[in-house]
């Protein structure tokens, strides 16, 4: 593992020409591609300079610009190959260089000048590790269903720490009917009796939603029905 002070000197086009090593996902990788890679894998904290062959090439990505990543271009009438030997040559301290390449070339240079040395292959093999590693665990398919399903429910009260999720009951409980001399289609929450009250005494409500009434027997008295009169609570 490279310490924190090491500098990475990477063969550019060597990396990005290596097949058959990044998942589907990741192939096909460009210049800003592999520099997000490297922004957001181990080597993060270092200093690394991608050498590249020809001109006028940069980071598009302004955001990878802010991290130490730079771009050096060969430029004309010399390789990459050749721009990193002289920076082996350079280097007053080569021993905390990291050369990327497959190249026997660089390899041979590396070790002459004292400097380490890493394969594109190796290299990209721990990017697209270090990418596999901080992707979030896709949720199971489940948790989207609609009404939750009892694996669903099981796997959100384990996820909450709530511990075992209530037994179903085996049978329901019947949901009362509608009151006799109702036409409606839509019936109203609550219903007000037109049968007057006593006096001094509160006027009584029924419930005539049948998903509400089945909610309410489902929650098995955890919530009163009378704790749905709005009224009761604006009274003095």
């Amino acid at each position: 593992m490279p310490s924190a002070s090491q500098m990475l000197i990477v063969d550019a086009y060597n990396v990005l020409h290596t097949p058959g090593v990044l998942p589907l996902g990741l192939a096909g990788l460009d210049l800003d591609g592999l520099a997000g890679l490297i922004a957001r894998g181990r080597y993060r904290a270092r200093t690394v300079v991608l050498v590249c062959d020809g001109v006028a090439k940069d980071l598009l990505d302004q955001d990878l610009r802010l991290v130490k990543i730079r771009v050096v271009n060969a430029g004309g009438g010399q390789d990459a190959d050749t721009v990193i030997e002289r920076m082996l040559r350079d280097d007053s301290a080569p021993r905390r260089l990291l050369v990327v390449s497959s190249d026997r070339r660089l390899v041979k240079a590396a070790r002459r000048a004292g400097a380490q040395s890493l394969t594109s292959s190796g290299f990209l093999t721990q990017l697209a590790h270090d990418d596999e590693r901080r992707r979030p665990e896709p949720l199971p398919g489940f948790v989207r269903q609609i009404p939750l399903s009892r694996e669903a429910i099981a796997h959100w009260f384990e996820e909450f720490g709530l511990g075992p999720p209530p037994k179903p009951q085996s049978t329901p409980r019947p949901v009362p009917s509608l009151p006799l001399g109702s036409t409606s289609t839509r019936p109203s929450i609550i219903q007000t009796p037109k049968v007057s009250p006593a006096p001094g005494a509160s006027p009584k409500f029924v419930i005539t939603d049948l998903e509400l009434l089945k909610a309410l027997e489902e929650w098995g008295g955890g919530i009163s029905p009378d704790d749905l009169d709005m009224r009761r609570w604006l009274e003095p």
